[in-house]
């Protein structure tokens, strides 16, 4: 069922881009290459630190590693420099993007990989995309397509098929 609901969740992620015409996107190229380099990077820190996480626990690995995050990307903000001025409003929008919009969140992800696994978080996160397009059809009007609704339904039905397999397990063990 894991392989299944691999595919099926691919080819509605490929539906949603495409509107079901594989000769063009409905997203930029710069969309496409900045998706895939986040599909590389969400499979690698969805499986890579399954030992450290087991060993020391999710919120020292995750304090660490986006401490480490921070240190390398900390020359781009040098080069960039600060075209902003600081404000009460602004720390505290700051602190709430850092702590609950990311910290938290990526905690909160990384434990459920860990109790779930990787292949199954990584599904569940195609729903993602989803999410996005239904979000673009309530807020922003953009009208869906037929390949849309097919692509919608077919990683509903992918997160349904690791639902099945987990409970299905569950009931074996």
């Amino acid at each position: 069922l894991v392989l299944t609901a691999i595919l099926t969740s691919l080819i509605g992620t490929f539906l949603l881009v495409t509107h079901g015409n594989p000769t063009s996107l409905s997203i930029s190229s710069g969309a496409l290459f900045w998706g895939i380099a986040s599909a590389f990077a969400a499979a690698f820190y969805t499986t890579w630190p399954s030992r450290l996480i087991a060993q020391y626990g999710t919120l020292p690995v995750v304090g660490w590693s986006m401490s480490f995050g921070g240190l390398i990307l900390l020359p781009f903000y040098a080069k960039e420099g600060t075209h902003f001025a600081v404000s009460g409003s602004l720390i505290l929008a700051f602190f709430y993007l850092v702590v609950i919009g990311t910290s938290l969140t990526f905690s909160l992800y990384l434990k459920g990989a860990q109790l779930i696994g990787g292949p199954k978080a990584s599904i569940l996160s195609c729903a993602e995309p989803l999410s996005s397009a239904l979000l673009s059809l309530l807020l922003l009007g953009i009208s869906f397509t037929l390949p849309d609704w097919l692509g919608t339904l077919l990683i509903l039905s992918s997160v349904i098929l690791i639902s099945l397999d987990s409970r299905r397990r569950a009931r074996a063990a």
